[in-house]
């Protein structure tokens, strides 16, 4: 549903992941919103990860707020 919202069309065999910001403590998530960040701060950090971590198989993209994607 992500994908769909996000205008990303899925190949047959695309798997599409949700994937939250959050905010982490040393061994626990304190909270599951990154304190409700804005879609431009998440913007930016989606794309240094897919950037960084993303592959021609794995891609994030950023959404809304906290809410993004990752297809693999």
């Amino acid at each position: 549903m992500e994908a769909a919202n996000l205008g990303v069309e899925l190949e047959e065999d695309d798997v599409a992941f949700r994937c939250n910001l959050i905010t982490a403590g040393s061994d626990t998530m304190l909270d599951y919103s990154a304190g409700h960040i804005k879609s431009k701060e998440a913007e930016k950090l989606i794309k240094l990860l897919d950037q960084k971590l993303g592959t021609n198989k794995l891609r994030f993209f950023p959404g809304v707020s906290y809410r993004h994607l990752l297809l693999g």
